[in-house]
C-alpha cells in the first residue's frame, strides 16, 4: 500500500518535473542505477514528515554533513542509499553514505595526515556519532566504490519480506550535487 504522502509526493516530482527520477509507484523505490539530486530535491522525496518524525531529523544530519562536506573541499562524491531513500520505510535508521574521494585524498586519510576538517568527513565512526550515518570511505572509481555501489543497490531480504518487494529487488541510489 502506497502512503498518502508518498504518493503525493510522486505525483509533485512529475508535475514539476525535477532532475531526480521518479520512483516506481508500485514499489516505492527509485529504478536501478545512479540518480543525480540536490539536497532540496532530496529533502522534498525522502526527508519529510511520514507517519515519524525520523526522516526529517535525519536531513537535518544529512544538511550538517553536507555542510562540512563543501567545507573540507576534498574532491568528495556523497552517495545516498539504504532504507532513507526507500519511502515506504517508516523510520529509517540511519543515512547509509558512500563518501567517494581521489586517491590521494584517501591515502592521506588513511596516513592520517589530513587537516582535521576533511577527516572528519570520511571517518565513519565520527561520521555515525556527528550525523547518524553508516559511512563508507572510498577512492572514486575504485573497485570498493563498485562494490558498495553493487552491495547498496540490493534491497536486504529482510526489507523485501517486510514490505512485500520480490527477492532479490534492485533500487537506486542518489549521488547528490554539491
Amino acid at each position: 500500500m502506497i502512503f498518502c504522502s508518498t504518493l503525493m509526493r510522486i505525483l509533485l516530482f512529475r508535475e514539476i518535473g525535477m532532475a531526480l527520477t521518479p520512483l516506481d509507484p508500485t514499489t516505492e523505490i527509485l529504478p536501478a542505477g545512479i540518480h543525480t539530486a540536490t539536497i532540496e530535491e532530496i529533502e522534498e522525496v525522502f526527508g519529510q514528515w511520514n507517519h515519524s518524525e525520523q526522516r526529517p531529523k535525519l536531513t537535518v544530519k544529512l544538511r550538517e554533513y553536507l555542510g562540512k562536506v563543501r567545507l573540507a573541499d576534498c574532491g568528495c562524491e556523497i552517495t545516498l542509499n539504504g532504507s532513507y531513500v526507500m519511502p515506504r520505510i517508516v523510520d529509517p535508521d540511519d543515512l547509509d553514505v558512500i563518501v567517494a574521494v581521489p586517491q590521494k585524498v584517501l591515502d592521506q586519510y588513511e596516513a592520517d595526515t589530513l587537516p582535521f576538517y576533511q577527516f572528519m568527513v570520511l571517518d565513519p565512526w565520527r561520521c555515525s556519532k556527528l550525523f547518524k550515518m553508516d559511512l563508507k570511505p572510498c577512492a572514486i572509481g575504485s573497485s570498493e566504490y563498485n562494490y558498495w555501489e553493487r552491495e547498496f543497490s540490493k534491497v536486504s531480504s529482510k526489507r523485501a519480506d517486510a514490505h512485500g518487494l520480490p527477492d532479490g529487488t534492485v533500487k537506486g541510489l542518489v549521488r547528490i550535487v554539491l
